[in-house]
């Protein structure tokens, strides 16, 4: 709405997903950010457009 000067975003749900298995000597963990690839903006101010989807994996080994 320009007369007023507000803009509102739309709402939005972000899933996070993670999973880990876990062995006495290591530890393997992924994690997706954004399961569904979302497309959202945050701000207060300014609108900032958020990440997509995202995949993370890791492996720990323990002494």
């Amino acid at each position: 709405n320009t007369t007023t000067n507000v803009f509102t975003l739309p709402s939005y749900t972000v899933l996070i997903a993670s999973i880990f298995y876990d062995q006495p000597r290591y530890r393997l963990s992924a994690k997706i950010d954004n399961l569904t690839d979302q497309h959202y903006w945050i701000g207060f101010t300014t609108m900032n457009a958020q990440k997509l989807r995202s995949i993370i994996g890791a492996v720990a080994y323990k002494f």
